[in-house]
């Protein structure tokens, strides 16, 4: 914003800061009309086991897969959140993708994946990979784990 305009990067800061403006950031999900109720049904379930068992939340692998690119760090400057979503395309856009994971007071990962997901990728993670990147989480919380996926096509190929 600062080199558009010819100022200073803490003059523009400095600006934004007197009008009360904050850095948003862009909203990329896509949520489907199915996935109310297939969430509700995930929420209902972690419920029911977590009043059989009080610490059935800390033994849930929860992970999640991120493709970040050159434009990860768009904002949109504002006095209150606008919830706004961009849609981009870049002609040659470079990507990675990172998995990673937290259960209980362990952070897992992150894992490079390939730059394009597919199914055949995913197994390899979870038979070859996930055994490894798991490996400072205690042995008695890895056999009472339970994994958490996200339904991402590549975890779901022949759906």
């Amino acid at each position: 914003m600062s080199a558009n305009v010819g100022l200073s990067r803490s003059t523009t800061s400095r600006i934004l800061h007197e009008q009360q403006l904050r850095a948003y950031h862009y909203i990329y999900q896509n949520l489907l009309p199915d996935n109310f109720f297939v969430r509700m049904q995930c929420c209902e379930f972690i419920l029911r086991r977590n009043r059989q068992d009080a610490c059935f939340v800390n033994k849930i692998l929860f992970s999640d897969e991120e493709t970040f690119t050159q434009c990860q760090n768009c904002h949109i400057w504002d006095d209150k959140n606008p919830n706004a979503n961009w849609v981009r395309h870049f002609q040659h856009e470079f990507k990675i993708n990172i998995w990673c994971g937290i259960i209980g007071d362990y952070l897992v990962g992150p894992f490079e994946l390939p730059a394009k997901l597919n199914g055949q990728d995913y197994l390899n993670l979870l038979q070859e990979n996930l055994v490894d990147i798991l490996e400072e989480v205690l042995l008695d919380v890895r056999a009472n784990m339970w994994y958490l996926q996200d339904g991402t096509p590549a975890q779901f190929p022949l759906a």
